[in-house]
């Protein structure tokens, strides 16, 4: 037998050994993976952005009230990460932005500016319930800027131990109320993402697993496409 005969004899003992396992159900530790690995993807992708357009108008940013203001908007969520992050670009202070948001659109943004160049002023976590709850809304999204004192030699968009433990804080409240998290830096009109936590009610995990149960339940070939997936 030539060495070639006895390569493609190994590969098809591999391949039908692959497709022999594959081809048995998911056990439920299995199931409950597979239905982690979708919720996760859904949610990366319901919070994925949009970097082109809907940029804010000079008025809208440069009226920014400095002691706190809540203002009306309605614009998608996949292009509020881009927008808020221009509408903090060249700010000499630290500024926070909340951006409330119920059923993918931003519904309103609170923006206030801070003490100094180091320090942000946040929302106390129940008014924040408080505005989210009033206009109907399942997602909050917060946002400050890092003022750039040498900003061609040095980096200011990694959040600093404060900003980790500030975002931590305000998601165990704000999960209570089913309220998903999120939080960013923003520096020179570019927003880069440090904090993301869903509620529960997101996608739920049980409503997936059950998902992955009634294809688990469909044959062979159902179950070979689940392991790949896997």
């Amino acid at each position: 037998m030539s060495g070639v005969s006895i390569v493609l004899l190994l590969a098809l003992a591999i391949l039908s050994t692959i497709l022999f396992l594959f081809s048995k159900p998911l056990t439920e530790d299995q199931i409950l993976k597979l239905a982690l690995k979708r919720r996760n993807r859904r949610i990366n992708q319901y919070f994925s952005y949009n970097t082109s357009g809907y940029l804010p108008s000079k008025d809208f940013k440069s009226n920014l009230k400095p002691d706190g203001k809540l203002y009306k908007a309605d614009l998608d969520i996949s292009y509020a990460p881009f927008f808020v992050a221009n509408l903090l670009k060249y700010k000499k202070h630290e500024w926070s932005v909340i951006a409330f948001i119920g059923n993918r659109r931003i519904k309103c943004l609170w923006a206030n500016k801070g003490p100094d160049r180091s320090q942000v002023n946040y929302l106390p976590t129940d008014f924040i319930i408080k505005i989210a709850i009033k206009n109907d809304c399942d997602v909050v999204m917060a946002f400050h800027n890092h003022p750039a004192h040498d900003p061609q030699h040095y980096s200011y968009r990694e959040p600093s131990s404060r900003d980790l433990q500030s975002a931590e804080k305000i998601y165990q409240i704000l999960s209570a109320a089913n309220i998903s998290y999120l939080d960013y830096v923003c520096e020179r009109g570019r927003p880069y993402r440090y904090y993301l936590k869903p509620s529960e009610t997101l996608y739920p995990l049980p409503t997936i697993q059950e998902e992955v149960r009634t294809e688990n339940a469909q044959g062979r070939v159902a179950h070979i496409k689940l392991h790949f997936e896997l």
